[in-house]
């Protein structure tokens, strides 16, 4: 991948930067270097340079060989998260987090089409994405701020190439990861203190078409987390995608 954690701060860190920062591999007189080690934004485990004779083009990192923990990134970019049906479901709480997901739905929509995050991404998509947590439970959950919905859906699918009329929108292949600890929804509130990232995978189109992995992965970005979203002012959408959304869901919305 491109970019890397920092050996010690919290921001993305390239080849060229780390070398900057903490010197070549080899020193002036050909020894190995002692230098921090870039840590994977995903698993934080630390990962070795490779291309430093030709960082600006070359430069890249990847996981030490001998790593055994569990990535994300290490796994099939059409791997989704499964949302599991919760055995002590809490249906009041979930009725009312739908209902206030509903009226702040344009918030939502908005967040996850910001450009950290999937700014192309269709309302058809959006509203799948609803429908997909209606029917397998996801607002049952008991420990489920609304907040963190839209991170959720982001998970929750791929965001592959498309075009437009007469551009390219979006070139590459975007799937979005939570890190290491997450492996389902509820790791959320269970394996973390409310300190997980999200990670945002950017992968090459598969010259043979299909679904890219490891393999095409190309870059990763860690998008901000935004926590207080829901209090800003309601964010104006286009027209249409508010009539798409009415036309779906008439009950919740409103009839277009």
């Amino acid at each position: 991948m491109r970019e890397a954690l920092h050996p010690t701060a919290y921001r993305s860190i390239t080849v060229v930067d780390y070398i900057g920062e903490f010197g070549p591999r080899l020193n002036p007189l050909g020894k190995r270097s002692i230098r921090l080690l870039a840590r994977c934004p995903a698993c934080l485990e630390p990962m070795n340079t490779r291309g430093e004779a030709n960082p600006k083009v070359d430069g890249v990192f990847a996981h030490q060989r001998n790593s055994t923990a569990y990535c994300p990134l290490k796994q099939s970019a059409a791997k989704p998260y499964r949302i599991l049906r919760p055995v002590d479901p809490d249906e009041e709480a979930a009725q009312r987090l739908r209902a206030s997901f509903f009226s702040h739905w344009k918030h939502h929509w908005t967040l996850m089409r910001q450009r950290d995050f999937a700014p192309f991404a269709d309302i058809e998509e959006f509203i799948a994405l609803i429908r997909h947590a209606d029917q397998s439970g996801l607002w049952l959950y008991r420990h489920l701020e609304e907040w963190v919905v839209p991170y959720i859906f982001l998970a929750l699918k791929d965001f592959p190439p498309i075009r437009g009329k007469d551009k390219v929108l979006r070139a590459e292949w975007i799937r979005f990861w939570f890190d290491a600890r997450v492996r389902t929804i509820e790791d959320l509130w269970i394996h973390t203190n409310g300190d997980w990232r999200i990670v945002k995978a950017i992968y090459a189109k598969p010259r043979n078409g299909g679904v890219p992995g490891p393999v095409q992965l190309k870059s990763v970005q860690i998008p901000e987390i935004q926590r207080n979203f829901l209090s800003k002012p309601e964010p104006g959408v286009h027209p249409y995608q508010e009539k798409a959304m009415k036309a779906a869901f008439p009950q919740e919305l409103g009839s277009a």
